[in-house]
């Protein structure tokens, strides 16, 4: 949470109040922590109790005996937890909620408790969180997740937060319902379909969905994965042929930190410099920028550099953004040049065939792969690019690649060929016309095109007049 006192926006606590009145009906109880500054960390609705503890230490223990008396709405601290990340056997510990969250356990079976933390938490899929997210799931049942952005005012409106409903473990796991809106939604229609969905038993609507065959307790739960619509159009991908991962044709190139790599930021001038590619380097038009008084430069070791063919993306992918990543293919005119930590790069594979390069390219950019990816955060991690599963084209597909490939390459040599033929001079004699509509005009004559009388600019009559015939059916003599 932030350093000041924070509340979310009215339709986050309309949301808030209806998701608590259907899965856990009660009185609501807000738990939160005071900042090391003394500072109120999150400002509850009006109506609900709340109680503060002057440290985030006591927020398990008070977690504990208040869910015996109710609902729970947990708002720890999220600040990172420096202190436990050299602890032996915690070393996936990095904030706060973590600690609290792994200690609290229902008070009985009819324990109901929600839990305001990033959307990081629940969509990772990196070791700390995937362990987290397991413990959880020992003790409770997640009944449903809300993302939102834009829904804490004293939070950035590009954040993610997410508030999850968790209820004490049963013996069957029930549906389990997401949610996502942002700030820009209008909020009846947002209630409205939150309403719908808390009342359906599959299905998706107009922002959420009802997930009934759950995936594993360590799975990330990005809204777009699990989405009905992403797991059929996932099932239809067949369709192309075979299937693959991404991981088995590309592996991913070193990129440098631009934090903790710093040493190796160079000027443009210094020998063996390379320029360094950001996100925004890779255009949505699918090439590389050209480089700019802006750009980075860097002395990078060999293993860092790109080669042509790599493809390099857009680590960050904003949720205004147009569907589909972006990305680009490196040319021989884009380097030398290496990617930052703000892309990703990946390479072929030896094995890897130009059909599958070219089908790889292109659906990388279909939105589909866009959701597959996730976008409930702004990064996109290497490791699930590489999970990413991608269409291998039969042999009619292949086929036909390659014959689009051939007529793209005839297209774009066509225009080369007829400029480079436009640029020769003519070798052909000029030809005297007969017809009007020459070109050719001679010295001094005042007309643009030859008509069969014209003069020059002194008046007098062009030496190049042609014949013309005369009233009485002959034909006129050149003039001398």
């Amino acid at each position: 949470m932030p350093e000041e006192s924070g509340a979310a926006s009215p339709v986050f606590e309309r949301l808030l109040a209806m998701g608590f009145a259907h899965l856990a009906p009660g009185q609501v109880t807000v738990l939160t922590a005071r900042s090391e500054e003394g500072q109120s960390l999150f400002e509850p609705p009006a109506p609900w109790h709340s109680v503060e503890e002057p440290s985030w230490e006591g927020l398990a223990a008070s977690a504990a005996r208040l869910l015996g008396q109710g609902p729970l709405l947990l708002v720890p601290p999220w600040l990172r937890d420096t202190a436990t990340r050299s602890m032996p056997g915690r070393a996936g510990a990095r904030f706060v909620y973590d600690d609290v969250l792994r200690a609290c356990r229902p008070a009985d079976t009819g324990s109901a408790m929600g839990v305001l933390t990033p959307a990081e938490l629940w969509v990772s899929d990196s070791p700390r969180a995937v362990e987290l997210r397991r413990t959880l799931a020992e003790h409770w049942d997640t009944l449903a997740v809300l993302y939102g952005t834009g829904v804490i005012p004293q939070i950035h409106r590009s954040y993610v937060v997410a508030a999850v409903f968790l209820k004490a473990k049963q013996a069957h796991r029930p549906p389990m319902k997401v949610l996502r809106i942002r700030d820009t939604d209008d909020s009846a229609s947002v209630e409205k379909d939150f309403e719908v969905l808390l009342q359906r038993g599959g299905g998706s609507t107009r922002y959420g969905y009802v997930v009934r065959e759950l995936p594993p307790s360590g799975e990330s739960l990005d809204f777009d994965r699990h989405h009905p619509d992403v797991v059929s159009q996932q099932a239809d991908l067949a369709g192309f042929g075979s299937l693959t991962t991404l991981g088995e044709l590309y592996e991913a190139v070193p990129r440098i930190n631009m934090t903790a790599d710093a040493q190796w930021l160079t000027t443009e001038e210094q020998p063996g410099a390379v320029r360094l590619l950001g996100g925004r380097d890779v255009l949505r038009g699918g090439s590389i920028s050209l480089a700019t008084d802006e750009s980075y430069w860097v002395k990078a070791p060999p293993r860092y550099l790109l080669r042509p063919g790599d493809l390099i993306l857009r680590e960050i992918h904003g949720p205004h953004d147009p569907p589909g990543l972006i990305l680009a293919e490196a040319a021989e005119q884009d380097l030398p040049a290496a990617p930052s930590h703000r892309t990703i790069a990946l390479r072929p594979r030896d094995g890897t065939t130009p059909q599958q390069i070219r089908l790889v390219a292109q659906f990388l950019r279909t939105p589909l792969a866009d959701r597959l990816v996730g976008r409930s955060t702004l990064h996109i991690t290497v490791k699930r690019l590489l999970e990413l599963p991608v269409p291998q084209p039969d042999d009619a597909l292949a086929t036909a690649l390659d014959d689009l490939a051939a007529a793209r390459h005839r297209l774009e040599t066509w225009p080369r060929r007829r400029r480079h033929s436009w640029a020769q001079p003519s070798r052909r004699k000029p030809r005297h016309k007969l017809a009007t509509g020459s070109s050719t005009r001679a010295a001094g004559c005042a007309s643009a095109w030859r008509p069969r009388h014209c003069s020059t600019t002194s008046g007098t009559p062009c030496a190049h007049a042609i014949p013309s015939p005369s009233p009485t059916g002959g034909v006129r003599q050149k003039p001398a």
